[in-house]
């Protein structure tokens, strides 16, 4: 870790925004088919359906909090840290990156603060997310390749 600089750090708006979503219509889903159900037996197994969707789903949302580091992006003098898990880490230099984009999410008034970040290099294409603040991520790498390659005079 020595060398490296945080850049880009985990969403937890993201993980907050997909439960308040998620489970209202879940339970408004549950509601509906319960009220058109006559029979006790079915009830109790689409009840029971649908509590093992809600473990599935807490499991992904605390799989991806635990797995996930805190700090997604780091950078050093030569190049970017992309840290997809605590044990894999991916180093892509800042003279192979050709374009940075990010991709943010919106509700119908709203944009949000968190994103997904594309870096392309001339062999693949790398993506990462749930990145907070990813426009201000995107732009800071611009800078540092701007600053890396531009020409004394």
């Amino acid at each position: 870790m020595k060398g490296k600089t945080p850049l880009g750090e985990k969403s937890v708006k993201f993980i907050v925004l997909e439960s308040l979503v998620f489970f209202p219509s879940l339970i408004a889903v549950i509601l509906c088919i319960i009220g058109y159900i006559k029979t006790a037996e079915i009830e109790f197994i689409l009840l029971c359906i649908f509590v093992l969707i809600i473990l599935i789903f807490l499991g992904n949302i605390m799989f991806c909090t635990l797995v996930k580091p805190k700090i997604v992006i780091e950078y050093d003098n030569s190049g970017i840290y992309l840290n997809y898990s605590k044990k894999k880490t991916i180093y892509i230099l800042i003279r192979d990156i050709e374009s940075v984009t990010s991709n943010i999410p919106q509700a119908r008034l709203f944009t949000y603060s968190f994103g997904t970040l594309t870096i392309e290099t001339k062999t693949k294409k790398y993506r990462i997310g749930i990145i907070k603040d990813v426009e201000n991520v995107r732009r800071y790498i611009y800078s540092r390749i701007a600053y890396k390659y531009q020409i004394v005079k």
